[in-house]
């Protein structure tokens, strides 16, 4: 990457604490497991965004089902290189 880059990710939230099971299970990560992995890989969380998040998802839910898809609480974080 360049010096000055920045790298965003935009996922499906899972359940805290859900691990690598969402992931398989529902098309879905916890939040924390992608920050653990950025941070492991020597990034930076430089910003978060809120306007995607849906509190009202109950983040066990397969992402394509119809009734959540379009719908689904998401994260948006922007990283740089440390």
């Amino acid at each position: 990457m360049k010096e000055d880059a920045v790298f965003v990710i935009i996922d499906h939230a899972a359940t805290p604490g859900s691990g690598y099971d969402a992931a398989n299970n529902f098309h879905r990560i916890d939040p924390a497991v992608v920050k653990f992995q950025m941070q492991e890989a020597g990034f930076k969380l430089i910003e978060e965004a809120f306007y995607l998040r849906n509190p009202n998802d109950d983040l066990n839910t397969l992402v394509f089902d119809p009734n959540v898809r379009g719908t689904t609480d998401r994260f948006v974080y922007k990283f740089t290189k440390l």
